[in-house]
């Protein structure tokens, strides 16, 4: 079986039982007593309307949906007062939409390891990256190299004055300073 990408639990709260604590107790098999009963039967039937989840399959206690062409899959369990959800694959693409359908159904969230209580659905976004990073740390070493290249004829020596400038705040002003040529060069063209 695939690794479990996500796991998230849902339970509709009585007095107290809006807590990170009572998610980490429902995920370690612990259900507090201050828990409202779910309708899972009724809440399913109204899932099935959600895009995506038209095929989402029951039996007994248990649902399932695969979605081969997204690549995801889920399974959980519907229990009196919680349901126990876990995703695989490319998790997004059902959690988002299930989340936001039980939210509207007055339903609580914790996904599986968090600090915090899930109140809103995250926005990933993609990281910056710097695409020049690679080709300006080249430049400052190839510098670098050519100074200690005159200065000491031991390759081994070198090496070590090489590793030491990488380390070095040097380095990191270096890198710095061919930055804002980049910047200058750019806004030039520009």
């Amino acid at each position: 079986m695939a690794q479990v990408a996500a796991r998230l639990i849902f339970w509709k709260a009585n007095t107290g039982a809006d807590s990170v604590k009572t998610g980490k107790q429902l995920c370690a098999g612990v259900v507090p007593s201050n828990l409202a009963a779910i309708d899972g039967p009724s809440l399913f039937a109204q899932l099935k309307s959600v895009r995506g989840f038209a095929r989402v399959g029951m039996r007994d206690q248990l649902f399932f949906l695969e979605n081969a062409r997204a690549e995801v899959s889920i399974e959980g369990v519907i229990y009196e007062r919680h349901l126990d959800v876990r995703f695989y694959g490319n998790f997004e693409v059902l959690a988002k939409p299930l989340f936001k359908f039980m939210s509207r159904q007055g339903l609580l969230c914790y996904a599986d390891g968090d600090r915090e209580m899930l109140r809103e659905w995250p926005a990933f976004e993609e990281p910056d990256i710097d695409v020049n990073y690679s080709a300006r740390m080249q430049r400052v070493l190839a510098r670098q190299n050519r100074v200690v290249l005159e200065q000491e004829s031991d390759p081994k020596r070198r090496a070590k004055i090489m590793t030491a400038f990488l380390r070095s705040d040097e380095f990191q002003r270096e890198m710095a300073r061919e930055y804002d040529i980049e910047k200058q060069t750019k806004r030039g063209k520009g």
